[in-house]
């Protein structure tokens, strides 16, 4: 199943201050997503 962007509510996050995502990002362009992301509908 495929659902659009902008149909993706987030709600109460816990965790408010994401970090620094620079290693996260580099590691995504560099091997792409190792793990599909999941969400629940």
């Amino acid at each position: 199943m495929q659902v659009q962007v902008k149909e993706i509510v987030v709600k109460n996050r816990i965790r408010k201050n994401l970090g620094d995502l620079s290693g996260l990002m580099e590691s995504i362009s560099k091997y792409g997503l190792l793990n599909p992301i999941v969400i629940n509908t």
